[in-house]
């Protein structure tokens, strides 16, 4: 007869998970290395902004990875992981755009897809921190009222980043064309576009501000000095 010996609780997919997240860390910082090197392209104030920038990208993807690695299910840590990395790919992809395509034309192979990817990527990371701002701290909203604000986000930002990855660039931007425009797509009718979305999107984004104010009135303890810090940060 022989006893039974419990197995260890399977394991793998949280060793998954904080692979994943760490590696999306690793990607943002190499995007970092790739604007900081760059920055002196842009002109003496340049690397200012860009130490500035990498700061705060860095700061994103590593609140995010620890919290994914700590607790895989938080969508928080998630939303920190995605901001950072999409702030992280828009700062580093600009700066190699700029030195590949202006500073230094022809030096750097792929400079067309930095700058392509340089015109999407920061709607993902404006719709990750308003996101956060309708979910914070608890990863949930406040009610079922407020679950047409969190689509309208979502879907505001996913027309922002179609537009700016098959329309037209801002004339002047870069010295080529977008290689994945969509035949048609002029420059003039997508500002007029975007900007329709851009007024869109702050009234959304003054809408997750107005719930972060309504949790903060209804919070106490732990969860009050959690709203007070995340204002903090966020207005720095």
């Amino acid at each position: 007869m022989t006893s039974h010996v419990p197995r260890p609780p399977h394991r793998a997919r949280p060793q998954v998970t904080t692979l994943a997240v760490w590696a999306i860390w690793t990607v943002s910082a190499v995007f970092l290395v790739g604007s900081l090197m760059t920055a002196r392209v842009g002109g003496p104030d340049e690397p200012l902004e860009a130490v500035g920038i990498s700061l705060a990208a860095l700061s994103f993807a590593t609140a995010g990875a620890i919290l994914v690695s700590r607790l895989p299910g938080n969508l928080i840590g998630w939303l920190l992981a995605a901001g950072g990395f999409c702030f992280a790919g828009g700062s580093g992809a600009t700066g190699l755009a700029d030195y590949g395509l202006t500073g230094h034309p022809g030096s750097l192979p792929g400079a067309i897809w930095f700058a392509w990817l340089s015109q999407w990527i920061w709607a993902p990371f404006i719709g990750s921190v308003v996101v956060l701002a309708l979910v914070y701290p608890s990863g949930r909203l406040l009610s079922a009222r407020w679950r047409p604000v969190a689509l309208a986000a979502v879907l505001i930002i996913a027309l922002l980043t179609l537009g700016g990855a098959f329309g037209a660039w801002p004339t002047g931007m870069f010295p080529v064309q977008n290689p994945l425009q969509i035949v048609g797509a002029a420059s003039g009718p997508m500002d007029v576009v975007n900007l329709l979305f851009g007024l869109i999107l702050v009234l959304v984004t003054l809408l997750a501000v107005a719930s972060l104010v309504v949790r903060y009135r209804r919070s106490a303890g732990i969860e009050r000095a959690q709203l007070k810090w995340f204002a903090l940060v966020m207005a720095i």
